[in-house]
């Protein structure tokens, strides 16, 4: 019996992005956890970070054995439809099943983190030779670069976590493992990303932002933005630099309105009126634009089944 391809099945997609999902959530909260050891131990004294491995790692186990878990299931779900996706799939499941064993048996030495993270990137270098051979595109070749770029740096952080003596306020194996599991959250999201967006006509949505000229718009209140966060703190006593005004500025124009900063000078309220005005346009334009891409969806359903 013939049963079609298993990633046009509805399901197919629901679970990889709970997949992908579980995986971001847990790496965030994990790298949280290490970040909040950088704050929490920090030596005056020596004048040095440190994380406290021992207490991420049952998290850090539990991430890479979930992408094991994860990327076998994908396998076998693709086994009869691409051996190459296979291959990858199988890759990961490997590397990422050492990983973990590695961190839950010696998860308290930093040198076993550097070698988990090398692992997994042995991992996602397969993997993009694979999509490499797939698929020759120019976005292809710049991922396979970076990822030699990065797995080269992280296996150079396993050969200075030998001789504590090169690094030895352990910053640069310290990098690397912050740089895995950041990768692994981007990662997650470029997955998430095209699942979330699958079901969009991207040839309607752009002829219907070049007739509303959206891009114009958007372009002119990016630009209003930047050059109001340069002139707001020359006046405002209560924002003090760009970063603090241009967080103003988001809050007016999308009518958040936190409350935290606002304008008392002459010019700083004609500016916000400026802004304001400017983003009620803009949510009315975005406004637009999805109701005349469900119409235009709509009509072409109908035309096709005409």
């Amino acid at each position: 019996m013939k049963t079609g391809n298993i990633t046009e099945k509805r399901w197919y997609p629901i679970m990889i992005g709970i997949m992908y999902l579980t995986v971001l959530g847990i790496n965030l909260l994990m790298v949280t956890k290490l970040l909040q050891n950088l704050t929490d131990n920090l030596d005056p004294a020596e004048e040095a970070l440190r994380i406290d491995y021992l207490a991420a790692r049952p998290a850090a186990s539990f991430l890479f054995a979930a992408i094991a878990l994860f990327h076998l299931i994908q396998g076998l779900c693709i086994l009869r439809e691409s051996k190459l996706l296979f291959l990858k799939h199988l890759a990961y499941t490997i590397f990422s099943g050492v990983s973990a064993l590695l961190l839950f048996k010696e998860g308290s030495s930093p040198f076993s983190w550097a070698y988990a993270g090398f692992y997994y990137m042995l991992a996602v270098l397969i993997g993009r030779v694979i999509e490499l051979i797939r698929k020759r595109s120019k976005l292809n070749i710049v991922l396979l670069v970076l990822t030699v770029l990065l797995t080269l740096f992280i296996g150079a952080a396993t050969l200075v976590m030998k001789d504590p003596t090169l690094d030895p306020e352990g910053t640069v194996p310290m990098t690397a493992v912050l740089a895995t599991f950041l990768l692994i959250d981007f990662q997650s999201v470029a997955s998430i990303m095209p699942l979330a967006f699958s079901h969009i006509r991207m040839d309607v949505l752009k002829r219907i932002i070049r007739k509303t000229y959206a891009v114009e718009i958007l372009s002119g209140i990016l630009l209003l933005i930047v050059a109001f966060s340069f002139v707001l703190p020359a006046f405002e006593t209560g924002i003090n630099n760009f970063w603090d005004a241009l967080w103003y500025c988001f809050a007016i124009v999308t009518t958040i309105g936190f409350g935290d900063l606002y304008a008392v000078s002459a010019v700083g309220r004609v500016l916000s009126v400026i802004l304001g005005i400017y983003g009620i346009i803009v949510v009315s334009l975005i406004t637009s634009i999805i109701v005349n891409f469900y119409g235009e969806m709509k009509k072409e359903e109908r035309d096709d089944e005409e």
